[in-house]
């Protein structure tokens, strides 16, 4: 199993402690809006959470770069490219938190992945993931930053909720 400092020499932008999503241009992805649900996190705990987010395209960067430096988050936002499976995985072991917020999905192989790799896991609350992640209290509606933002701090925040995930 990877441990952060493996995978922090690997990238170097990377802080202990941080929220993963794994994203990507296409609309359904709906990584816009997870980026819109960490801007409105409590800044201590995105002070200590980073959020990372790979999958990044370059016409997406400059979208979520513009929307970080509107939100004044842009020093916590981490943005990666598609990265190998050896980073994925050590990405996946080493998160706080693993957020999918994706508005649909034909099975949700990153929520599984994520599992697997011993990750906490939120994801959206539509298509096949509740299949996936199957306590209503696990998941959000994607197209409430709101929602998503709350259990998302509750991810972070709330011990015994954490030992759920």
């Amino acid at each position: 199993m990877p441990t952060f400092q493996v995978v922090k020499s690997q990238l170097p932008e990377l802080r202990d402690g941080f929220i993963f999503c794994v994203g990507s241009g296409d609309y359904h992805k709906n990584t816009r809006r997870c980026v819109e649900a960490y801007s409105l996190l409590d800044p201590s705990i995105r002070k200590q959470h980073q959020l990372v987010v790979s999958g990044v395209d370059s016409a997406l960067r400059q979208q979520l770069t513009e929307l970080a430096t509107k939100r004044g988050i842009e020093k916590d936002l981490c943005l990666l490219g598609p990265v190998p499976d050896s980073i994925l995985l050590g990405l996946y072991q080493t998160s706080e938190l693993f957020v999918f917020p994706s508005l649909y999905e034909g099975f949700g192989l990153p929520i599984a992945e994520a599992i697997e790799c011993g990750a906490r896991v939120i994801c959206s609350d539509t298509s096949s993931m509740p299949e996936i992640v199957l306590n209503a209290q696990h998941r959000f509606d994607p197209t409430d930053v709101e929602s998503m933002s709350s259990l998302m701090e509750r991810g972070i925040a709330d011990e015994s909720f954490r030992n759920e995930l």
